[in-house]
């Protein structure tokens, strides 16, 4: 079900951006983009919190401690409350100077600009106030509701657009307006959901020092990991920019919607191994909890893999239907392929950090990736300072990411005792031997004979995916992973 909401969404969004784009016009939806993205640039609070909400309350319901669960949601809700009386009052105080004074914006346009900042401040409160019934869904493990909400979410989003059609007024400010309003409706289809299907989680008045010291202990060092990691994405922008000039930004800009596009199938597997991890620890059961981190890691990867490796292959040829022949360069490709590798190891870390983020002991982990993460910008700098090119710093993030690797996979062995042998013979052996492979075909594939045009495009793609699909069955699965995805097809088609 998450998969099938990721590609639904997916195709939401691309059409919803292209009838936004007509329906508004260049500048009304420029204005719109850049006042949004001021308080977009909150998210990463939004992204710590959300991250810190799913461990505690998957960690209590696997204790079976329910009076712990509801101490935790109770003070976890007040906390988003607190949050978002803080964004308004620093939002009221410094967005209109920003908006009137900083922000580029036409006189006639300015009133228009206004209003929709304040609709977007009320637009990102109700994705705050969202988060605890959001991570209380996941908790408990409801991923199909989970997938039917956000299905729900992007089909409103879309009836916004679709609105503005038929109206005369002034659309952008009915259009910042409605999405407001539809973000509050969603909120409140989660919280009476929530309150229906889980009667034990009330919000009440709580008073628990200890609970609320380990919250912010762990909400804090989960913070300084973020920031870490959004310095470094900003960091590299910035210096491509210094570099190079605009239009280096501009390629790699392509490759982040790449790298966001493809990435999301492994966060969809991601979300629904999380809790169990977290509830594995909690009631004792240390084999499992190791078990899922070590499966989910591997395939996350494989899976990854599977969608990445046609895309390697037929990257020009993507980017051509999705941009125009004329729009892409050779930039561009290279961006999005280095960003595609960097995407796969990406996808092996968040199963063995969520194994020691259930511990609550993040502290060390968070401090040692944080500085090893922020060591990126003066190593970038230095490779293009000494003559690099711009993918260099791609490359250097790459090297960088797999060293860090290593420093997961040894702390979690610290941390929660994962074996060194369990983790080379589960993924790195069979990791390497997909990569190699796949490498491989990769070189030799600009030589098979292959149609042209359109129709050599289909059949280039579907090539790749049938390798990468028989690499990953033969190199990548154990006898008994083959045997239990064979057991899930023979159930479905007996079902059928």
């Amino acid at each position: 079900m998450l998969y099938v909401r990721m590609l639904f969404l997916t195709a939401i969004s691309i059409y919803t951006v292209r009838v936004t784009l007509q329906v508004l016009g260049a500048m009304d939806y420029g204005i719109y983009n850049v006042i949004a993205n001021v308080i977009a640039s909150l998210n990463f609070l939004v992204a710590t919190m959300s991250s810190a909400t799913q461990r505690f309350l998957s960690f209590h319901l696997g204790k079976g401690d329910i009076p712990a669960y509801n101490r935790a949601f109770s003070l976890l809700v007040w906390g988003f409350i607190a949050l978002s009386v803080i964004i308004v009052v620093i939002g009221e105080l410094v967005g209109p100077y920003f908006v009137n004074n900083v922000l580029v914006i036409p006189a006639d346009k300015l009133h228009a600009a206004r209003m929709v900042y304040q609709f977007t401040i009320l637009t990102f409160i109700s994705s705050v106030m969202m988060v605890p019934y959001h991570a209380e869904i996941v908790a408990n493990e409801k991923m199909g509701v989970y997938a039917y909400f956000s299905i729900a979410d992007g089909l409103m989003r879309l009836g916004v657009v679709l609105l503005l059609l038929f109206v005369m007024t002034d659309k952008l400010v009915l259009y910042g307006g409605l999405l407001a309003l539809q973000g509050w409706i969603m909120w409140g289809i989660y919280f009476i959901y929530c309150k229906v299907k889980f009667p034990f989680c009330k919000i009440s008045f709580v008073k628990d020092k200890a609970l609320a010291k380990e919250l912010g202990s762990y909400t804090g060092w989960n913070l300084f990991g973020t920031i870490s990691g959004m310095l470094t994405v900003q960091g590299q922008s910035v210096l491509l920019n210094m570099f190079f000039g605009p239009l280096i930004n501009t390629a790699k800009a392509i490759g982040d919607k790449v790298y966001t596009t493809v990435v999301n199938f492994s966060v969809n597997f991601f979300m629904a191994v999380s809790p169990q991890i977290v509830k594995a620890y909690a009631a004792g059961d240390n084999a499992r909890m190791l078990q899922l981190g070590v499966k989910g890691s591997k395939i996350s990867f494989f899976l990854l893999a599977v969608i990445s490796f046609p895309l390697l292959c037929e990257m020009p040829a993507v980017l051509r239907l999705w941009l125009g022949e004329s729009e892409v360069t050779a930039p561009m490709i290279s961006f999005s392929r280095l960003l595609l590798i960097y995407s796969l190891i990406v996808s092996l870390e968040p199963p063995i950090t969520q194994m020691i983020r259930a511990t609550g002991q993040i502290n060390r982990y968070q401090l040692q990736v944080g500085l090893w993460t922020l060591s990126y910008i003066p190593v970038a700098a230095l490779v293009l300072w000494l003559g690099g090119a711009p993918t260099a710093t791609l490359v250097t993030l790459i090297a960088l990411y797999l060293w860090v690797m290593v420093i997961r996979v040894r702390i979690a062995h610290k941390t929660v005792g994962l074996p060194y042998g369990m983790y080379m013979n589960e993924v790195a052996v069979p990791l390497v031997k997909v990569s190699v492979t796949l490498a491989l075909v990769y070189k030799l594939y600009p030589y098979l004979p292959l149609p042209g045009g359109f129709g050599g495009f289909c059949a280039g793609f579907a090539v790749a995916l049938v390798l990468a699909l028989g690499a990953t069955w033969v190199l990548g699965l154990n006898r008994g992973d083959r045997s239990f995805v064979k057991d899930i097809v023979r159930r479905k088609l007996l079902r059928r």
